[in-house]
């Protein structure tokens, strides 16, 4: 077994595991060790482990426990350590003696003086109080705060795209993450002070102040604490959260309203941007209230059929045909009329509703599709937009393959809209995906090319087949001589790898013709059409699109 193997699967254990010498003397301790008993792994290098463990055991065990370890070479029953601040926590331990030395394993730790039942009041991962051991603290500090006069502050916080790291790296890493968060939390604040794991990647810290502007300082110090580079199997992560606080006895006096008002704050700092923290208001409430009836709004309309797409048309510019359609999808709310993503797609990847949206947007599109084909239209590519959700989701070429078999539509009519971003990380399942995908004939295509990590590397290694123009650039031609040569660019580099180019946000006569001018095939944009509904986008294709080199027909916009 190697060494980094061995690391990896210590720190991976939820259960506290000490690794000691033939003598039984500390090698190794993991986090959760460290975490539950407060020590750092250089503090017990070299020490007894049975130091640990004489002053609050019957000194008969450690003779019992040296004759099984001699004899049988295992030896479990309880035992009760010494924290580093003094507290005695029991335990169920295991003591296995390998070829090497010592094996410790300490399970359902819970502390003297309290309840044995604390290990359910602990989080086995972290070793921090859990929400139920939380309620109890935040109701002795409110009590205490009554008696004294001051503040109690109350932060949520939670890990910005923890799901990204969960779902790109896996949950062993993200398990590892949060190990790391619940140490630096834990460094950057007072021992009387609180931090718990409530769920999932969010923790609560429980800040006894003098005054509440004291705050600040203190969330500056946690988000430079977690801004800090992770080291994380081998790997350099940067992470970012988000942090919402209330204020006893400003925003309300009850423990329950403090949580929801900081949950609501952290919330809306997400929104705000992420990386930074926000104060409850009670603005911020309401829109914490619209929010959530927005939620239950999407969860009903996807039950109730209340989607619908609109077509955008992409347009040959050297023959004038509609080539294609960019397929958007918009919500007919049956109060609010048409509501556009941009109100609602947000919404639903933080409820996580975006994987679902996304599989009825691909099917809709491939059935519509289908159903202008057999109407006689020529086949024209329908494109959708992926979510990094849906795109890393491990069904995705058998879900695609379902959809096309299912409307008889080949592959060439779909094609796929990813952004730079979900190319990173995992190269090769990626690579695989992708080329199963065009295998199957479907067309893969870079959205907002030049917006992000915009390597060449990638574009070499993936089977990438189209790259779209921002809108930003095309938007600002006639304005910046800077993002010009970058569409130019663009345009060039899709040509030199043969790839195809579409330029999106064309909205101006001069806009059409430096694109040609410069060799960009395919362009969208309101200088010739808005997204239509699929009927008025079916009447635009068979009134023959629009008159070559750009000139539209007369009321095509």
């Amino acid at each position: 077994m190697s060494e980094a193997f061995l690391s990896g699967l210590l720190q991976l254990s939820s259960d506290a595991v000490s690794l000691c010498d033939a003598e039984m003397r500390v090698m190794r301790i993991n986090r959760a060790f460290g975490n539950i008993l407060g020590y750092e792994e250089g503090q017990l290098a070299g020490r007894p482990l049975l130091d640990l463990a004489r002053t609050c055991n019957d000194p008969s065990l450690f003779v019992a426990i040296s004759q099984a370890l001699e004899t049988a070479g295992r030896w479990e029953g309880e035992l009760a350590c010494t924290a580093r601040n003094g507290s005695i926590y029991h335990a169920d331990a295991s003591l296995l003696r390998t070829e090497s030395g010592v094996i410790l394993l300490l399970k359902d730790l819970f502390r003297q003086g309290e309840d044995a039942t604390l290990s359910g009041q602990h989080d086995p991962l972290t070793g921090l109080p859990n929400q139920y051991l939380l309620k109890d603290r935040l109701e002795q500090a409110l009590a205490v705060a009554r008696r004294g006069c001051h503040s109690v502050a109350v932060l949520i916080f939670g890990v910005d795209h923890f799901t990204r790291i969960n779902d790109g790296l896996g949950h062993h890493i993200g398990d590892q993450v949060l190990m790391e968060v619940a140490q630096r939390l834990r460094g950057s604040i007072r021992r009387s002070d609180t931090v718990a794991r409530f769920d999932g990647d969010r923790f609560v810290l429980l800040l006894s102040m003098r005054a509440a502007n004291d705050t600040t300082r203190v969330l500056e110090k946690i988000l430079k604490a977690v801004n800090m580079p992770m080291e994380i199997a081998g790997q350099t992560l940067a992470v970012t959260a988000s942090i919402g606080v209330s204020i006893y006895p400003q925003d309300t006096d009850i423990g329950t309203g403090l949580m929801q008002r900081s949950n609501s704050a952290m919330l809306y700092a997400k929104k705000a941007g992420r990386n930074g923290f926000q104060f409850f208001s009670e603005e911020m409430n309401a829109r914490a209230r619209q929010q959530i009836g927005l939620e239950n709004g999407l969860r009903r309309a996807l039950a109730d059929g209340q989607f619908v797409l609109f077509y955008q048309p992409k347009v040959e510019l050297q023959s004038g045909r509609i080539v294609g359609a960019e397929a958007l999808v918009r919500w007919q709310h049956p109060e609010r009329g048409l509501v556009g993503p941009s109100e609602f797609i947000p919404v639903a990847e933080e409820c996580g509703l975006i994987v679902e949206l996304g599989d009825w947007v691909t099917a809709e599109a491939c059935r519509q599709a289908a159903a202008w084909r057999r109407s006689g239209l020529p086949l024209l590519r329908v494109s959708v937009n992926m979510s990094a959700p849906q795109f890393r989701a491990g069904n995705l070429v058998e879900s695609i393959t379902e959809r096309l078999s299912q409307y008889d539509l080949p592959g060439e009519a779909l094609e796929l809209e990813i952004t730079e971003s979900m190319l990173l990380g995992h190269e090769e399942p990626i690579r695989q995906r992708l080329s199963a995908l065009r295998e199957r004939g479907v067309y893969v295509s870079i959205d907002d090319f030049g917006t992000g990590y915009s390597s060449l590397a990638y574009l070499s290694r993936f089977p990438i087949t189209t790259l779209k123009i921002d809108r930003s650039f095309v938007q600002d031609l006639a304005v910046n001589q800077s993002t010009a040569e970058i569409a130019r660019a663009i345009i060039g580099l899709s040509r030199g790898l043969e790839l195809e180019v579409v330029a999106e946000g064309v909205e101006s006569a001069e806009h059409v013709a430096f694109l040609l001018e410069n060799g960009c095939t395919t362009v969208q944009g309101f200088y010739y059409s808005q997204p239509v509904p699929a009927a008025a986008f079916e009447k635009l294709v068979r009134g023959g699109g629009y008159r070559a080199l750009g000139e539209r027909t007369t009321g095509a916009g």
